[in-house]
């Protein structure tokens, strides 16, 4: 890992050599934040933890976006290809006194 740490990072788009650098961009919100797009791609069961990640197209880029317990479960309802818009509503205490994360999730209709 050290050999990469000491590298210098070239530019993000090398005009001589005709390279664009490619970036995974994540969904971070805050309450009330929203994303809408097209969803392109569900993976479910990710890792140890068997986490799940969505993949949102927004014009000319593509969103990841994390799963959380709830939104997991929203989502099943929703399919590849939909046009869809994620709340994120904040955190809601449970009776077991843990914090979950609460989403509202859209389709639009066709």
């Amino acid at each position: 890992m050290a050999f990469f740490e000491n590298q210098k990072q070239k530019p993000q788009n090398n005009e001589i050599d005709k390279w664009i650098t490619i970036k995974n961009k994540q969904w971070n919100p805050k309450v009330g934040d929203t994303i809408e797009g097209i969803l392109i791609d569900k993976t479910l069961g990710l890792g140890k933890y068997k986490q799940s990640i969505y993949l949102i197209k927004q014009e000319n880029e593509i969103i990841e976006v994390w799963g959380r317990t709830q939104l997991d479960r929203l989502m099943i309802q929703v399919d590849i290809k939909d046009y869809i818009r994620i709340t994120y509503q904040g955190k809601l205490k449970t009776r077991n006194n843990n914090n979950i994360n609460q989403y509202k999730v859209e389709k639009r209709s066709n």
